[in-house]
């Protein structure tokens, strides 16, 4: 978390969503070694796969709302109550949050899909 703006065109701005999607696709590795099952590193694969797909279909077309649209920072408010649960729980947990992930970005992905077209159709 940061204060001060990262500027537009610097490094780390851009390393941002590939270090985000390598997290993501860490964590399904990890669940998928330890947990034995690759449900969790399908998840992830699925989560990063809509999550790059709405990124490239809403570039530079405004959405309503965007800002329910799956992204970093919302991602990582909805890891938080996920990891408290597996901290209390048990780490079974972290599959249901690529799961959730993977929901929410698919349905991000089909509004923004649905938002962008439907622009374009009506002048």
């Amino acid at each position: 978390l940061r204060l001060q703006p990262l500027r537009r065109n610097g490094i780390v701005r851009r390393l941002l969503w590939p270090s985000a999607g390598l997290a993501m696709l860490a964590l399904g590795w990890f669940r998928y070694l330890h947990g034995g099952n690759w449900g969790s590193l399908t998840a992830a694969l699925t989560a990063i796969g809509f999550a790059q797909a709405m990124r490239v279909e809403r570039a530079g077309h405004p959405i309503p709302g965007d800002h329910w649209l799956f992204d970093r920072r919302p991602a990582l408010v909805l890891t938080l109550p996920f990891a408290l649960l597996a901290q209390a729980f048990g780490a079974g947990w972290w599959d249901g949050l690529l799961v959730t992930l993977a929901l929410y970005a698919a349905g991000s992905f089909f509004v923004a899909q649905h938002w962008v077209h439907r622009i374009a159709r009506d002048p």
